[in-house]
């Protein structure tokens, strides 16, 4: 959150998306989202050679070991081996399971026993489950099985949130931008009449704009900076906590940062979404200090690197609102902690 300037938040590098097909994409977008909202899952990623990008596998942990599932299209041979040689690289005792995605017809492999459902997308129908993994059959046909007249509908609960919370804070800039005639520079005015933090004002009852003022930006090098960080950090951190969770860490860390910076700089105009991107940078610092013996070397000395440089920045720069960051940081990681610890 800035005093009408800038703020430099640099972004972890984000996950590649799953590729492979829309098909696959798509359904495995469906599935993890069904097991990591209320199912206890959590989601891991690996670098895979073959396919030259990340890939993605669904661990839910028990104490005598973790359940794994991954989900792969029929050029599944090199992608098990793979999934296999990382998960004995985690050192735990684990049982992969294997959702096999395809469309009518399925030659039959037994190179890996990895014990597997294969599903038909197009025929909404299963056509091979191992013993005991009916309960994952049985997600796998309702993930697919849309109601037809619900389309458009199911599609729209697809849309990442943090597409669309971008896609707010660009609609509200643009509307900065019309109303102050100067893309570059938004005047305090424009900012003040559209919501921006003022402590008078909130003074005087307006406390929703300690919500507002996190989706407007004082020019375009801000929420270019901004939008690119949310960007990347919601792209690692949704998938991990699921839609619902996700969207609450953001919220109440951007109001969080809003609060600190009213209580501390009241006469100050502050606006931006740095304090909730900061909250998201919170909550990853925790996934990564709890899930450190996972994740890739210096991942957790990198994000604690980059959380000190923009502190830094913050601190010393004029017209940067570092209260309202240091707010956002502590509320993600507290939120964090609470949201991320089964996963430990």
């Amino acid at each position: 959150m800035t005093q009408v300037c800038y703020s430099n938040l640099e972004g972890e590098r984000h996950r590649n998306s799953l590729e492979g097909g829309y098909i696959l994409s798509q359904y495995t977008d469906k599935y993890f989202n069904y097991l990591t909202n209320g199912q206890g899952f959590y989601m891991q990623n690996y670098y895979s050679n073959s396919l030259r990008r990340d890939n993605w596998i669904a661990i839910k942990e028990f104490p005598e070991g973790d359940y794994v599932v991954f989900i792969t299209d029929e050029a599944e041979e090199v992608v098990s081996s793979e999934c296999i040689q990382f998960l004995n690289s985690r050192g735990r005792n684990y049982n992969l399971h294997k959702i096999v995605v395809c469309e009518g017809n399925y030659l039959e492999k037994n190179e890996d026993n990895i014990p597997k459902v294969v599903v038909d997308t197009k025929g909404d129908k299963i056509l091979y489950c191992d013993k005991d993994l009916e309960s994952l059959a049985q997600i796998a046909i309702m993930v697919n099985n849309k109601p037809r007249s619900n389309v458009k509908s199911s599609n729209l609960t697809q849309i990442p949130v943090t597409v669309i919370l971008i896609a707010i804070n660009i609609i509200m800039f643009m509307i900065s931008v019309v109303k102050s005639g100067n893309i570059f520079n938004i005047d305090a005015y424009t900012l003040v009449l559209l919501g921006g933090k003022f402590g008078p004002l909130i003074d005087a009852g307006q406390w929703w704009r300690l919500v507002t003022c996190t989706f407007l930006h004082g020019g375009l090098t801000h929420i270019l900076f901004n939008m690119y960080s949310l960007y990347i950090l919601g792209s690692q951190l949704e998938p991990i906590l699921g839609k619902a969770k996700y969207i609450t860490l953001y919220f109440i860390s951007g109001i969080a940062s809003s609060i600190l910076s009213y209580i501390v700089l009241p006469n100050i105009l502050s606006i931006g979404a740095s304090g909730a991107i900061f909250g998201l940078l919170g909550a990853l610092l925790v996934f990564a200090i709890m899930n450190r013996d996972k994740i890739k070397k210096g991942a957790l000395s990198n994000l604690v690197m980059i959380i000190g440089i923009n502190l830094f920045i913050g601190a010393t720069t004029s017209g940067i609102d570092n209260y309202a960051h240091v707010g956002g940081l502590m509320t993600g990681i507290l939120i964090g902690i609470m949201f991320i610890y089964k996963y430990k």
